[in-house]
């Protein structure tokens, strides 16, 4: 979003004062003057204009407190623009007015700002003399730390060491290179024992191919065994029946004997 024009109709010391801010091709315009001159009003005027004139201002010293008026016009990279006066009205809604004086919807301005809050402007787009030099002296107190100034200097967060040592604090309590009680370190130890009783119970898949191949070798042995017991009985029964069969056999072969004895045997009588 380029701001193109400001217009301080009736705001602070200004009364039909107009910053022309259109002229340039990458809109960056440097307003200077003397102390007192209005910088700082002009300043928040901008603030003003895009989030509505606070309910209670110091601004309002010149003109009246709902006679105060600002202007405006907001151009997009696309090239839509929108241009608008605003008024202190109660709450702030309604304010909004267009050149010909019918009322703006109150959330025309919403893709102008890209979702840039009215605290997230002011940190970043809105630092003002005072809050210059606190955060000079709060880079001297950081002890010159360059990064930290260049990150205090772009997001407007003031103490950042305190704010680093309260973070340090909070990590410590998470989580020590050499502690047990922190909560990221019990948690650790936890995983341990979980990860030591999963191994126990667990077998990798060597070891159960390894089972798996010992299973059918022993199941095709099983069978193995199974058949030569089959045959084993057959003969057991063969031998048994030869067993039975063998005394008859003896007999018969004496009979026989004793009448081959005979075979010269002549009959009387």
């Amino acid at each position: 979003m380029r701001i193109a024009e400001l217009r301080l109709l009736a705001f602070g010391p200004f009364t039909g004062s107009v910053l022309d801010l259109g002229a340039g091709r990458y809109g960056l315009h440097v307003v200077y003057g003397p102390n007192e001159a209005g910088k700082s009003s002009a300043l928040r005027a901008l603030h003003a204009l895009l989030y509505g004139i606070p309910v209670q201002t110091n601004d309002a010293f010149v003109h009246p407190y709902d006679g105060l008026r600002l202007g405006g016009r907001l151009r997009l990279s696309a090239g839509d623009e929108i241009e608008f006066t605003r008024r202190k009205t109660k709450g702030n809604k309604g304010a909004m007015l267009a050149p010909d004086g019918t009322k703006i919807d109150d959330h025309s301005l919403d893709r102008f700002l890209g979702g840039v809050g009215a605290d997230q402007f002011q940190l970043f787009w809105g630092i003002d003399h005072q809050r210059l030099v606190q955060g000079g002296k709060e880079i001297l107190a950081g002890q010159g730390d360059l990064a930290e100034a260049l990150f205090a200097a772009g997001s407007g967060i003031s103490n950042l060491n305190t704010l680093r040592q309260q973070l340090d604090i909070e990590a410590g309590a998470l989580f020590a290179p050499r502690g047990h009680k922190p909560r990221i370190n019990q948690g650790i130890g936890q995983l341990r024992e979980i990860k030591s009783a999963h191994r126990q119970v667990t077998v990798s898949a060597e070891d159960w191919n390894r089972q798996e191949q010992t299973l059918e070798d022993a199941e095709n042995q099983a069978v193995g065994f199974s058949a030569r017991a089959q045959g084993l009985s057959r003969e057991r029964s063969h031998l048994e029946r030869l067993k039975r069969v063998l005394p008859l056999v003896a007999e018969l072969n004496d009979v026989r004997i004793r009448i081959s004895a005979l075979a010269d045997t002549v009959p009387w009588g």
